[in-house]
């Protein structure tokens, strides 16, 4: 027959390996979103989500939808190309700040600022990126006017 204490030690170990997949699953959720959130959006993308979007809630005719694919085509190389920019611009602050913060800095934390820095341009070349807040419902930045699109 089990013991209580076989049995409290058996509850513990189930326990133990639940809360550690637990623990290891939200780990892995948070890298994949994390991931997913700061990868730079394609052209093809923007598009696609906004016509599935245009689509489904406005109902568009095959004609319609036909007459709006060229413009949402352009419309989403423009938001690409305005968003690589923004991200330059983003860069060029950040190294200035980090130039002014370095003055203040004694050698032994400008050697760890550097590091930050170095961290920061390679998760930048991975597609990483500083990104705003974001919706907890959408995992998109807030629009001004409250809608998304």
């Amino acid at each position: 027959m089990i013991t209580a204490f076989a049995k409290s030690k058996a509850v513990a170990y189930v326990v133990s390996i639940f809360l550690v997949g637990g623990i290891t699953g939200g780990v892995v959720a948070v890298g994949v979103n994390r991931h997913a959130q700061s990868a730079q959006p394609h052209s093809h993308d923007i598009a696609t989500h906004l016509r599935d979007r245009l689509t489904s809630s406005l109902d568009l005719t095959p004609e319609q939808l036909q007459q709006v694919n060229p413009i949402l085509e352009k419309s989403s190389e423009e938001i690409q190309k305005i968003h690589a920019e923004t991200m330059e611009r983003v860069g060029g602050v950040m190294t200035g700040s980090y130039d002014q913060i370095s003055a203040l800095l004694t050698p032994e934390q400008k050697v760890k600022l550097e590091q930050m820095q170095n961290e920061r341009g390679n998760s930048q070349h991975r597609g990483h990126h500083f990104r705003p807040h974001t919706s907890p419902r959408s995992g998109r930045p807030p629009q001004p006017d409250g809608g998304q699109l």
